[in-house]
């Protein structure tokens, strides 16, 4: 039972050339954040269930740890929840450390190739496109193979601003995690505060501004997001925030 839950480092490659798994690293995520396998993704209690209700329960999952024990369990749980093509890294991190001969720095997000910010039509991104659908997972994913969140299109947006479009908490709040500029002002000066108050996105507003979103920007029109408030309730969101701002 053991060797079936388990999966060779050959294996892994193989699978990261034909882009067909999902990576996850479940170590601490200060080991993660300095480096982790290609295309991996951070797994925590804040994307779990996330990660298990959205995955294709046919999609193949390797997990891995440090030495490669406790990503036996959670693959094992996988499979509890009907991923039958789950498995741990034989080894873990230090097994593929130890074989690729590489130092760790080599397999940092920053080493991950840059055609993942490839732009398309309107100079949008893979992750503009993902945010704007509001798949949390695949921008997670996208950042984790080198995505970079600061990318803006032809408009100057950036994902923040297609990820509050989508009315998606769970994709703000992973965007603000990886150090999106929340002030992002595109050509018009607006930024995604502005579009959010003004479109009644109460939650998006709250996001934001606990994100430390700056009220006082204004559009090129010369509008802030309290000039465009479309409900009461923002507008009282954003005079708060106005309030602790200048000390009253």
């Amino acid at each position: 039972m053991l060797e079936s839950l388990q999966i060779s480092i050959a294996e892994v490659e193989s699978l990261l050339d034909r882009g067909e798994v999902l990576v996850l690293d479940l170590r601490q995520e200060l080991d993660y954040d300095q480096a982790h396998l290609p295309q991996a993704l951070h797994l925590n209690d804040r994307n779990m269930t996330s990660l298990l209700m959205r995955t294709p329960r046919e999609r193949t999952v390797v997990i891995y740890c440090y030495q490669g024990s406790s990503s036996i369990e959670m693959a094992r749980m996988f499979r509890e929840f009907g991923f039958e093509q789950s498995y741990s890294l034989a080894g873990g991190f230090a097994a593929w450390i130890a074989l690729s001969g590489e130092g760790e720095s080599s397999l940092s997000v920053s080493s991950v190739n840059n055609s993942v910010d490839q732009p398309g039509d309107h100079g949008l991104t893979q992750l503009m496109v993902a945010a704007h659908r509001g798949d949390s997972l695949e921008v997670a994913q996208l950042i984790a193979r080198g995505a970079d969140v600061n990318r803006r299109n032809d408009d100057g947006n950036n994902a923040l601003w297609f990820a509050c479009r989508a009315d998606s908490p769970d994709t703000v709040r992973e965007l603000i995690r990886q150090g999106v500029n929340v002030d992002n002002q595109n050509l018009n000066a607006a930024t995604p505060l502005i579009w959010s108050s003004a479109a009644g996105k109460r939650e998006m507003v709250e996001m934001l501004l606990a994100a430390g979103a700056d009220t006082e920007l204004r559009t090129l029109d010369d509008f802030s997001a309290l000039d465009v408030a479309s409900s009461r309730q923002i507008m009282k969101l954003l005079m708060a925030t106005t309030r602790i701002a200048v000390g009253q």
